[in-house]
């Protein structure tokens, strides 16, 4: 990981230094602190500074083609006495400073450096001060440096506060750069436009301003927002040697002070580099940075020649831009270049290009300014995804993963009470040990149940009980007045059980024999074409045209809604059929207002498989309970048929009756939301108080949205992972922010199903925004890849 080293000097050059390492830590806004408020020293630096004075004058005696206005008075030397001259001085200028800084007081900084730091890490060397004459000497020359080849200085003003954070960058499709070229007698910078003009390659959009007015410079920043500004031409620093300017062409120079509000203007609309490639730029680039706040100033510190100053560009460019090296490191493999390339004829050229920047900033790397995507290539990202993930869930690939879920979100609702309008009468293992055959309640017993309960004038009783023969077996007397009693009753609704269309070899079970069709109820749960027997559904209806002639049981509709309907219609309501052949419960006096089962089909919600014959709609399960077993008040055989009911209790009620007895002989348990298999019975419970409490209470049934309103949903979320790709710098911040989008999701989902009952296609949009961002991030780690080739 890239690491950074702030060192701050307070002092002056001829009365030395204290010295703070101020913080070694990792690149990044969270990046750790490794070492802080590490205090030193340093002593006056004279004879550092004297031999500087020395080397720049044999510097500046070498070639007399450089980017900077000549001056009269200057002479040129000898080029053999020059280059020689010029290798001494560096030479005498590097031990000088290499001795400064062997002062004990700094060593102790030196070896906390050398011991947290790697030789091969990526190291960003701040050095922090308000000496001037600091910023003129060639850091570069130290040890350090040569020991950590990926280490690169810059300068900073020591005024600056602030936590280190990144550049805010209004990354764009391209990188906008405004390429100004000045004033130039003598030099060429016509290859410096054309290295820029090959940048388009990797996504850089430059614009060319040659030899302008100040005015035309000012109208085009203001025009429009730049990432860059690039001068190439002549520059010199102005009497004061902390100030700077540049000549525009053969009668306008521009300073800083011309530009005061429209610099002002482009870093608040994104401009984060500036580049002077001409000469003398150090002090116009601390003045930038101190003073208008540019983020980050590349310059040349001294007169710099022309061919040396296109070819530091074109090196630094592609290492930055092609190569994709941080800023830091792309700037020092530049310098090298250019010393092999320069050194037999220019010794120490290496020691021109500077960095100077605010110190709060973390400067930006070439892809931190652009978007490999457009907005248009999200927006298409997104489409593709959601049409990828709707024709995997239209296969069902996803239905037991949204079904899952959906279970698990069911659960979490907060509780409900119990339906007061039902009453479960639970055949326990404890009543069956008062029957002969302790696997059935008998016929006696329940023709006794039956005459207790009508006694205090329940609404609708409803058997689930299977009496299509005697029991116990041969017990016909009893038998034959039970069915007696159940043909004669009105009140009571008894069931029968179809043969399953998915098991045809599972046996069905009649009705009481001798019970009119209207009183008999199918308790048939409908099941997933997969295998999958959790009971989700509530199968209201089947077409008799579908049910196999010699099928025992040939009831239309189902024991649950039966009851419901006797309970309604004594209410005042009444059945329609809708223009959609929709079952439509109204009121007869419009006390309520009409509802409408709508029948659920494949394709609705999660399910994309099932079965779709009959009227289903989803099972809206009464939050009751860990286990669900609280969805009524449930009481006994015994208790009621021991007179333990208090008549109110029973009185205009929907009785079930069913068994709830764990025995070898019943089956009658099964799969639900909840963790454990659940009776029939209690099923059955959970169907009526639904229809009960949509058509009374208002409390919804369950819905989705049909197959296009789920699509929308997908997209609008996959939509959300293209914004987060839009919005986020580093691929793994992408792919976190994307992850964590996903809880949201979750929430929401969680919530319109609490209030609403309505299933959300949280799977499928949670997949769209992974997948979505996943793509989009692959855009971003090859593209910087491709661009290198």
């Amino acid at each position: 990981m890239a690491k950074l080293v702030k060192l701050s000097l307070e002092g002056q050059i001829n009365s030395g230094y204290q010295v703070e390492l101020v913080e070694i830590k990792e690149e990044g806004q969270y990046g750790r602190t490794l070492a802080e408020g590490i205090s030193g020293g340093l002593p006056p630096a004279d004879r550092v500074y004297q031999d500087y004075e020395e080397w720049q004058h044999q510097y500046e005696c070498l070639d007399p083609t450089v980017r900077a206005p000549q001056k009269r008075g200057k002479g040129k030397l000898p080029r053999e006495i020059s280059v020689e001259a010029c290798q001494v001085a560096a030479r005498r200028l590097k031990e000088s400073f290499n001795q400064w800084l062997d002062y004990p007081e700094f060593q102790k900084i030196e070896n906390i450096l050398r011991t947290i730091l790697s030789p091969w890490e990526d190291i960003r060397f701040l050095v922090k001060t308000k000496d001037y004459d600091l910023w003129q000497l060639p850091w570069s020359v130290w040890n350090f440096f040569d020991d950590y080849r990926n280490a690169e200085v810059a300068f900073s003003p020591a005024e600056f506060k602030g936590v280190e954070k990144p550049v805010v960058a209004r990354r764009r499709k391209k990188v906008r750069i405004l390429a100004v070229g000045g004033e130039s007698t003598g030099i060429d910078y016509q290859p410096d436009q054309q290295t820029l003009k090959r940048l388009v390659k990797v996504g850089a959009a430059p614009e060319f301003l040659n030899q302008p007015t100040p005015r035309q410079v000012r109208d085009r920043l203001w025009e429009k927002q730049w990432d860059i500004l690039f001068f190439a031409g002549h520059g010199d620093s102005a009497e004061e040697p902390q100030t700077g300017m540049v000549y525009l062409n053969s009668a306008d120079i521009l300073s800083p002070e011309d530009l005061e509000n429209t610099l002002k203007h482009a870093i608040e609309k994104g401009l984060k580099i500036a580049i002077f490639n001409s000469c003398n730029g150090l002090g116009l680039a601390r003045q930038l940075v101190t003073e208008y706040q540019i983020p980050l100033v590349i310059a040349m510190r001294e007169e710099v020649p022309n061919r040396v100053a296109q070819d530091f560009l074109e090196h630094f460019l592609f290492q930055y831009a092609q190569r994709g090296e941080i800023l830091s490191v792309a700037v020092r493999k530049a310098r090298e270049r250019i010393l092999d390339d320069w050194k037999e004829r220019l010794p120490s050229i290496d020691w021109l290009p500077v960095i100077c920047q605010n110190p709060a900033v973390r400067p930006p790397s070439w892809q931190d300014l652009q978007r490999p995507i457009s907005p248009p290539q999200v927006a298409v990202t997104s489409l593709a995804s959601t049409t990828v993930v709707m024709l995997v869930r239209a296969m069902g690939l996803l239905q037991l993963w949204e079904i899952s879920y959906f279970n698990q979100m069911m659960l979490q609702r907060p509780p409900e009470e119990p339906d007061p309008r039902i009453l479960v009468v639970a055949v326990t293992n404890r009543d069956l040990e008062k029957e002969e055959d302790r696997e059935y309640m008998s016929d006696k017993t329940t023709e006794k149940l039956l005459r207790k309960l009508a006694a205090y004038q329940p609404q609708v009783i409803g058997l689930d009980i299977i009496r299509d023969s005697p029991r116990p077996m041969g017990e016909t007397q009893a038998h034959q007045k039970l069915l007696q009693y159940l043909q004669e009753n009105e009140d009571i609704i008894s069931v029968c059980v179809a043969r399953p269309q998915e098991k045809p070899e599972t046996q069905g079970y009649g009705p009481p024999p001798g019970v009119p069709v209207k009183r008999v109820g199918f308790g048939d749960f409908p099941i997933s074409k997969n295998g999958d027997e959790t009971i989700r559904r509530q199968l209201i209806a089947q077409s008799l045209e579908n049910v196999d002639p010699d099928d025992p049981c040939q009831s239309k509709f189902s024991l649950s809604f039966l009851l419901a309907y006797r309970y309604l219609e004594a209410k005042g309501f009444e059945i329609k059929r809708t223009a959609n052949q929709e079952m439509q419960f109204f009121h007869r006096k419009q006390e309520y207002p009409s509802v409408t089962m709508k029948r659920w089909k494949p394709g609705n919600g999660g399910y994309q498989k099932m079965l779709a014959d009959g009227y289903q709609i989803l099972l809206n399960y009464r939050s009751s309970g860990e286990y669900g077993w609280n969805v009524a008040r449930m009481v006994t055989v015994q208790e009621v048929i021991n007179g333990q009911i208090k008549p109110e209790e029973i009185k205009g009620k929907i009785i079930l009756i069913g068994y709830t007895a764990k025995s070898s002989n019943n089956i009658d348990y099964h799969s639900t939301i909840y963790p454990e298999k659940m009776p029939g019975v209690l099923i059955h419970a959970h169907a009526v108080s639904q229809i009960l409490s949509r058509v009374i209470d208002g409390r919804p049934f369950l819905w989705a949205f049909p197959w296009w309103g789920d699509a929308l949903w997908v997209f609008a979320w996959a939509g959300v992972g293209g914004v987060l790709v839009w919005g986020m710098r580093r691929t793994a911040l992408m792919l976190v922010a994307s992850a964590g989008a996903i809880v949201p999701i979750s929430g929401l989902c969680f919530l319109i199903l609490w209030q609403t009952a309505g299933w959300m296609p949280f799977i499928p949009a949670a997949v769209a925004i992974l997948l979505t961002t996943a793509g989009c991030a692959i855009v971003y780690i090859i593209y910087p890849l491709l661009r290198r080739q």
